[in-house]
């Protein structure tokens, strides 16, 4: 089994302040990935960082099975009626009502996954492009989905200097080594009135079912979890403003919210096991609602700081 040596860094403020966290180890492709909380911001960031063969089997055609089920020369049909506590739900909704401030109607969307933001968007009336970062997973969503997606390579050659109204990225920057990097290069795309849409998890922030989750999961007494590292950050509402802030962002929303998931959105197929993580679910969206910053999703809303000597359009 192969051990990192080299010391953990918080990859939300790069503090080298870090203190091993309760949370398990994963075991996977022969590796162990270990879990350390930044005792400057209070984020929790995985160590070692998952390498290129890890994200190799991790990502790509193989983590959206779903597009095997679409017949050949079939897309697919999006329907946007999402349960009320889907992150989908979450994030439509969001976005159809910050629409009327929008300043323009081209939208870059940053991993696209299937395609359904995208759609969304496109069904608005906004000029859409999609990204991805595996080119075979671009080919196959543009093609499956008639929605012009792009590997990024091809991205950054036909709009080098293109500026757009709308960048988006969902659910995204807890799988990055180095999320500043991402929001650094979505500036060369912007202009002073871009709206920079983020949405994602907050998985160290307060949050009843996802706490309950995890003390069970420590009281069974596991040594390690056994599956693919995809989050390896896991942030809270304070970290990741302040994360936002400090890689150059003026804040116009932010919104901590809850959504079911990884619990069942709804009770069928009907089991009692189901239904008591069902009603755990309800029970915790409800506590949540007492308070604006507990919940296990957050979603912000932001533009730019362009200096004067800084190209704007």
């Amino acid at each position: 089994m192969v051990r990192e040596k080299s010391s953990p860094i918080c990859l939300i403020c790069r503090s080298d302040n870090m203190k091993p966290h309760f949370y398990p180890p994963n075991r996977f492709n022969n590796k162990m990935f270990y879990y350390f909380c930044c005792e400057d911001c209070r984020s929790v960031s995985i160590h070692p960082v998952p390498s290129r063969d890890d994200m190799n089997q991790i990502y790509g055609v193989n983590d959206h099975s779903y597009l095997k089920s679409v017949p050949e020369g079939k897309k697919i049909e999006f329907n946007f009626n999402y349960p009320r506590y889907n992150h989908r739900k979450i994030q439509i909704d969001l976005f159809n009502d910050h629409i009327p401030h929008i300043k323009g109607k081209s939208i870059v969307d940053y991993a696209t996954g299937s395609g359904a933001y995208l759609a969304f968007a496109k069904s608005k009336g906004f000029e859409c492009i999609g990204i991805e970062y595996n080119r075979e997973f671009a080919g196959i969503l543009r093609e499956k989905t008639g929605l012009d997606i792009l590997p990024i390579e091809d991205f950054e050659k036909k709009y080098y200097s293109g500026k757009f109204d709308v960048i988006h990225f969902g659910h995204i920057l807890e799988h990055l080594e180095n999320p500043k990097e991402l929001l650094d290069w979505a500036k060369n795309y912007s202009h002073d009135n871009t709206a920079v849409i983020i949405d994602g998890h907050l998985e160290n922030n307060f949050c009843i079912s996802w706490f309950v989750i995890k003390i069970i999961s420590k009281l069974k007494g596991k040594k390690y979890n056994e599956y693919a590292p995809q989050h390896i950050t896991f942030t809270n509402y304070r970290s990741q403003l302040a994360f936002f802030e400090n890689s150059g962002l003026k804040t116009i929303k932010y919104k901590v919210l809850e959504q079911s998931f990884p619990l069942p959105e709804t009770i069928k197929p009907f089991s009692f096991s189901r239904l008591s993580r069902y009603l755990l679910s309800k029970f915790s969206i409800f506590i949540s609602s007492f308070n604006p910053w507990w919940g296990n999703l957050f979603h912000y809303i932001g533009k730019f700081h362009f200096d004067k000597d800084e190209c704007k359009t």
